[in-house]
This record gives structure tokens, C-alpha cells and sequence, in this order.
């Protein structure tokens, strides 16, 4: 058995050896793999297929069901809220809302509905559903946590609070020393 050492660790050169021949094999098998896809994409799209939809759809194809029908209805409010589907088509006509082949998959509950109507700047008082209802009241549940949420959300335009407002740390004096009585969590030295 070959073996070099340099004083700290023994290596068996034939297994480290072995090892990377079955590595490099597996990288060239991957790789092989990879251009075959991409060769298959390629004669997708020249049948007029497009790829990116094409990538999806298998993605979601292996999907576990609960986790597909989350991504999608994640998927339609977000759309929802970012004016998606409002956009018509090029030709003026009404603008389009996918039609999915399981309408249950996108089917939004009147919870996230309600987190879409806050979203989109609606009114709590423009709840659709019936006053006293169950769903009146998801609604209403739904609208009031994005309005929480967005509550405890620091504006995108917020400055961060200047170091010498934060406890505990020292604050500079006009020049530019330390004031150690700021520092201490009690506030003097």
C-alpha cells in the first residue's frame, strides 16, 4: 500500500486517487446530462414551446400537493397586489385571469382576499361578504394583518438610528472623543 505521509496524517494515495476518478467520472456524467436537457429544451422551444413555462410546470409537476396549492395561491397574490393580471392584452381587450385546469388550486380564502384588499388600498369597509357571516369576518381578519403587518414594517425610506441615540455605546463629542458617561448601559461612569 502506497502511503505518503508529511509527519501529521498518513495518505493512502491509491483511495484519494480512486476517489477523484469516480469524482471527475460523475462531474462529466453530469455535465453530459446537463447538455442533454438543455438540447431537450431547445427542441421544445422549436416546437413552439415556451421553456421557462415548460421548467415550471414540471416543477410543480413534482410539487407535493399542500405545497403546490400554497405556491400557487402565494403565487396569485402576489400577482394580485403587483397589478399582474390586470394588464390587458396588446390588442385592447379585457385583461386576462388565468384559468387554471383545478380552479381549487388558486381558489384564495376570504382571509387572503382580505390581505389582498388592504394591499391594494381598499377600504375595511368595503368588505364584500355578508355582515355577520363567517367569511365577513375572515375578511376582516385578513385585512387587519397586512394592516398590522405593515404597521410593524420599518418604512423602505427609514434612516437607521444614528449610534449616539443607541444605549450603550459611546457617543463622540465635538472632538471627536469618546463621552464614557454615555456608554454605560445606566448611563453614567
Amino acid at each position: 500500500m502506497a502511503e505518503m505521509g508529511d509527519g501529521s496524517a498518513a495518505v493512502n494515495i491509491g483511495k484519494l486517487s480512486g476517489l477523484v476518478q469516480r469524482i471527475e467520472a460523475k462531474k462529466q456524467a453530469a455535465d453530459d446530462v446537463r447538455s442533454d436537457l438543455g438540447n431537450l429544451y431547445q427542441e421544445a422551444e422549436d416546437y413552439g414551446f415556451n421553456r421557462a413555462a415548460l421548467k415550471m410546470a414540471l416543477k410543480l409537476k413534482h410539487m407535493e400537493d399542500d405545497k403546490r396549492s400554497d405556491f400557487l395561491a402565494s403565487l396569485a397574490t402576489y400577482c394580485d397586489v403587483l397589478g399582474v393580471w390586470a394588464q390587458g392584452d396588446l390588442f385592447g381587450h379585457q385583461p386576462r385571469t388565468p384559468q387554471p385546469r383545478d380552479p381549487g388550486l388558486v381558489e384564495r380564502t376570504p382571509w387572503q382576499l382580505g390581505q389582498v384588499a388592504f394591499r391594494a388600498g381598499e377600504a375595511a369597509s368595503r368588505n364584500p361578504y355578508p355582515e355577520g357571516g363567517a367569511q365577513n369576518e375572515a375578511w376582516r381578519d385578513g385585512w387587519t394583518a397586512a394592516f398590522a403587518a405593515q404597521r410593524e414594517r420599518p418604512p423602505d425610506d427609514a434612516e437607521p438610528e444614528p449610534l449616539s441615540r443607541r444605549r450603550g455605546r459611546p457617543r463622540k463629542t465635538t472632538n471627536g472623543a469618546a463621552n464614557l458617561r454615555d456608554a454605560s448601559p445606566g448611563g453614567s461612569a
